[in-house]
């Protein structure tokens, strides 16, 4: 945000007395403006400022942006501090989970960091940087299936970002030779057992000749998710939650024979980079989404709680 528009807003902030019912809603607004700004020093006078004169009991989003603005600074032990104080206003916020988890990331608490994920997709299927996050995390800890699964649901929500072309490389990695980690997290109490499709997929079995692919792009990325959507379709489904959550989505692209126009979509984050190769498919692009996104799915990943 340009520095003078900033300052008209904070101009137009200060204008608000404290007996306007706007006040708080102004209070909070003026802080984010100057999170946005480069002077971080009055954003941070001014957010304590707001959180000793009560204004953030007032409008309780102030505790959270606190949180964010305080994490963002490094500042974790205060961030978690607001965030909680947070929580106990919005106890099924998406967005509050999400920043909690990223702040556990940067604290080096990522056990904290998957449970939150976890909790944020369930109440809301559709938080694209929960799905994001969580796949990064998995595939660091050397879950590739379940890495690949968010990372796929995150790049069906997002065509386009940093994001998205960071995802489409990591999924581009050949599985036999990286996330090599041996697993420290708990992402499932119970179920995803993924164990036949990681062995497929640290065989390299996917990337044999041998394996037709669908797609007219033949890649690492496109072999290694098609082996996994056609392995979605006979998993053995009991109660874990990458399961429950990824797997009827993928099954459903194969059987619906949908997985051709996947294989493209999930690489629009790459197509200037791709250029003619993925062009030349927009009319299957178009007809995948229409057809398919636009109609079923949130039937998918989403199922009854969007």
């Amino acid at each position: 945000m340009k520095k003078e528009n900033i300052k008209m807003l904070l101009k137009r902030f200060d204008k608000i007395v404290k007996n306007d019912p706007k006040f708080y809603s102004a209070q909070y607004e003026k802080a984010l403006a100057l999170s946005a700004s480069e002077d971080k020093e009055a954003a941070k006078a001014f957010y304590e400022e707001a959180y000793n004169k009560g204004y953030m009991k007032e409008e309780p989003e102030f505790y959270m942006a606190y949180g964010s603005f305080l994490s963002d600074q490094k500042d974790y032990e205060k961030s978690e501090k607001m965030f909680l104080e947070s929580l106990k206003t919005f106890p099924n916020s998406s967005t509050l989970f999400y920043n909690l988890a990223l702040l556990y990331v940067r604290k080096e608490e990522r056990q904290k960091s998957v449970d939150y994920l976890e909790k944020a997709i369930t109440i809301n299927p559709n938080h694209v940087g929960s799905h994001y996050l969580l796949g990064l995390i998995a595939l660091e800890d050397g879950r590739v299936t379940e890495g690949s699964l968010a990372l796929l649901a995150y790049l069906t929500l997002v065509s386009e970002g940093k994001g998205c072309e960071n995802a489409i490389l990591k999924l581009n990695a050949k599985f036999a030779e990286n996330y090599l980690e041996k697993s420290k997290l708990v992402f499932s109490k119970s179920g995803d057992n993924f164990e036949e499709i990681d062995v497929i997929l640290r065989n390299s079995l996917p990337l044999k000749s041998a394996y037709k692919i669908n797609s007219t792009i033949d890649d690492v990325i496109t072999r290694q998710v098609q082996a996994i959507a056609e392995y979605a379709v006979d998993h053995k489904m009991e109660n874990g939650f990458f399961e429950t959550t990824y797997i009827p989505f993928l099954a459903d692209i194969i059987k619906k024979k949908q997985f051709e126009g996947f294989s493209y979509h999930i690489l629009l984050g790459m197509k200037d980079q791709l250029g003619k190769k993925l062009s030349s498919q927009n009319k299957k692009i178009t007809a995948f989404y229409e057809n398919y996104i636009s109609k079923d799915f949130l039937a998918g990943i989403c199922k009854t709680q969007c």
